[in-house]
């Protein structure tokens, strides 16, 4: 069981990395030739309301796969952020999505995802969106190394 003093410390941090914007370069870490640990984010669905023409959700689902950054099992945190499709550009719609928590092992998660509120078992975060094109954008953090990785959905939905 997470403690509460950490808990809130992570929650703070992924706060304020989302309220400041910040972005943490990556370190030298030999992961297959990457620099992030190895992990797998999942791809998104969309699902338009019946009965309600122009509204919908969109549906994020936490990295599929995710390791420790070294040899030791560590928390790690997933946020998603839905970003919309305006004219040709993507633009940041709602970072109000449900962020979970993990516990990852050097061969991937264990235990499964939680969601960082209310600490349940967590399988999808949806929001309620009107008609468009959209994505997310998946941020990871890894507490061993107080860093933050961001990687976009591997395709994007559309609610008609």
């Amino acid at each position: 069981m997470m403690k509460g003093s950490r808990l809130t410390r992570l929650v703070y941090a992924i706060f304020l990395a989302i309220a400041f914007g910040l972005i943490s370069q990556p370190v030298s870490a030999d992961f297959e030739g990457n620099p992030w640990p190895g992990h797998t984010v999942s791809a998104i669905s969309c699902e338009s309301t019946p009965g309600n023409y122009g509204y919908g959700s969109v549906h994020a689902f936490p990295p599929s796969f995710v390791r420790s950054w070294g040899n030791e099992n560590e928390l790690i945190i997933w946020a998603p952020t839905v970003y919309r499709l305006v004219g040709n550009k993507w633009v940041k719609w709602s970072d109000e999505m449900i962020p979970a928590y993990a516990l990852a092992t050097p061969n991937g998660i264990s235990g499964g995802w939680f969601n960082l509120q209310t600490r349940e078992a967590l399988t999808v975060s949806s929001i309620g969106v009107p008609f468009g094109k959209y994505t997310i954008q998946n941020s990871i953090y890894w507490d061993s190394a107080y860093l933050f990785h961001d990687e976009w959905a591997p395709n994007s939905c559309e609610v008609l």
